[in-house]
């Protein structure tokens, strides 16, 4: 079976499925975007993100981690940080915490950090839940969360491979890079994902993981732009060699 030998209704559904293919690789981007970003208050995906995400940072505590990192921007100005940060160095009394900290999380903080907010599982309503982040350091991700990402996230990412990959399989292209760029995904789906585990202690997996998300995303959208050449561009008579 080739693609090119569709009906119009099926080249449009087959289209249309490229389409969501991209879409879903797209979302995932930007769900990296989301969780890695600004993590050390430089706008933009950088290694150093990606480090205090494994990681973290064990000379601050996970609450300088926090409003350093993505909370930066909820502050209305910079003193309100800094007056977060101030309390932190004096030792985090409870005594400066109603005045000082707890009317800035209020009204900051609150929405997302609060019993109904999407990062309820992080809450900073009172004392005791901000002295939680005081007294630990951050270590970044740990292994249980490792371990209830990495299923899914590798199923994720093999399903949407397989799919640009079994609709770029039978197109009209030929040769030995076609059977290349089609395992490419699965393979850097598997490094990337493996990579996790070893990024806590090992910097050079860090660099692993990034250069596994870009080659993972570049032959999936490859095979995706390909199969809508072979779908719509070329006659049917055309047989392509690299």
């Amino acid at each position: 079976m080739e693609l090119s030998r569709l009906a119009s209704g099926g080249k449009l559904a087959v289209t249309f499925l490229l389409i969501s293919i991209l879409l879903g690789l797209i979302f995932a981007q930007i769900g990296v975007r989301y969780t890695l970003a600004n993590r050390d208050g430089e706008p933009g995906i950088t290694i150093a993100d990606v480090r205090l995400y494994f990681q973290g940072d064990p000379t601050r505590c996970r609450l300088e981690t926090m409003i350093n990192g993505r909370m930066r921007d909820k502050f209305a100005s910079p003193d309100e940080k800094q007056a977060v940060e101030d309390w932190i160095a004096d030792g985090a009394p409870r005594e400066d915490y109603d005045s000082t900290v707890a009317p800035i999380f209020q009204t900051r903080c609150i929405r997302c950090h609060g019993p109904a907010g999407e990062k309820a599982t992080s809450p900073l309503t009172t004392f005791e839940e901000v002295s939680r982040f005081i007294e630990s350091s951050d270590t970044g991700i740990s292994y249980e969360t490792l371990a209830s990402i990495s299923f899914f996230h590798l199923v994720a990412m093999i399903c949407l491979a397989a799919l640009a990959a079994g609709l770029f399989y039978i197109t009209r292209f030929k040769g030995g890079w076609k059977e290349v760029l089609i395992v490419v995904p699965f393979v850097a789906a598997a490094i990337n994902v493996l990579s996790w585990w070893s990024a806590k202690q090992s910097d050079a997996s860090l660099h692993i993981i990034a250069a596994g998300t870009i080659l993972y995303a570049a032959s999936i959208a490859i095979m995706v732009f390909l199969t809508l050449v072979d779908l719509w561009i070329l006659s049917e008579q055309e047989q392509q060699e690299p």
